[in-house]
């Protein structure tokens, strides 16, 4: 088992998680089929490849790599780039909390027009 950080949208929180295989990040974010996004060179975001269908809660990960909105929960994660593992996530749940901002389906269609 290894460590990482749960954003769920629905809830608007963040906590620690004990991850297990892919089938477990699955099902800790809630999806069929992932997608994944640099936070940074250490971690990486797992998000719903589909998660756009139907979205009505999106987080955005700012300050990252990749600041665009997200649709549906986030884990992240750490890398391992030697095996192309996943491992425990570097980061600290504070750290995460101060970049995370949670957006509703219309605030991401504003930001866009």
């Amino acid at each position: 088992m290894k460590k990482g950080i749960f954003i769920n949208v629905e809830t608007k929180t963040i906590e620690w998680v004990e991850v297990g295989d892919y089938k477990h990040i699955q099902e800790i974010i809630g999806c069929d089929t992932f997608t994944c996004t640099e936070v940074n060179d250490m971690n990486t975001i797992y998000s719903d490849d589909n998660g756009l269908y139907g979205c009505k809660n999106f987080f955005r990960f700012k300050g990252g790599y990749y600041d665009d909105p997200i649709p549906q929960n986030g884990l992240i994660l750490g890398d391992d780039h030697e095996t192309g593992e996943s491992v425990d996530c570097t980061l600290s749940l504070d750290y995460v909390k101060e970049r995370v901002e949670f957006l509703s389906d219309i605030e991401v269609l504003l930001m866009y027009r």
